[in-house]
Parts: structure tokens; sequence; C-alpha cells
């Protein structure tokens, strides 16, 4: 199969985070024998055109969406997605 995974996490604050789950999702995936893209959105400019792009460049089997929290972790101003 052949499977795209889409980190959508564009929050960069406190920082910018690497998607750890996308990633671990995704070597699974290749040690079992799939064929497997990590789309990670955190640095595109346009969200909505990379996946466009992405899907118009390769057909996919499955698609994953991976998401990073849903609140900030900041206790003193909790912000919730």
């Amino acid at each position: 199969m052949e499977i795209l995974i889409i980190s959508t996490n564009t929050n960069r604050l406190p920082m910018p985070v690497m998607p750890y789950g996308a990633c671990i999702v995704a070597e699974a995936a290749e040690r079992a024998g799939h064929g497997v893209k990590l789309l990670d959105l955190m640095f595109e400019h346009d969200s909505t055109r990379a996946m466009e792009s992405e899907l118009r460049r390769h057909t996919y089997d499955i698609i994953g969406l991976s998401i990073r929290n849903i609140d900030n972790n900041d206790m003193q101003h909790p912000d919730f997605f």
C-alpha cells in the first residue's frame, strides 16, 4: 500500500516540534513493507496548497492525519485548539 501521513500541526509556540508520533507510525508502516510519505505542514506557507500538490503528484491508498495536542500545555495562558 501507498500511505500518506500528514502532520497537521502548524503551531510554533512555544517552539516548533518534530512530529514524533507521525514519524513512529511512518517507520512502522515502512518496516511492514508499505510505501510511506510524511508531509509535515509545520513550515508550509500554504498548507492547503501543499496538500493539494502532494495529492496531484501521487496517488495514495491511505491518508492518515496526525495532530499535536488539543491544547498548548501552558497553565498560565491556556489555549485550546
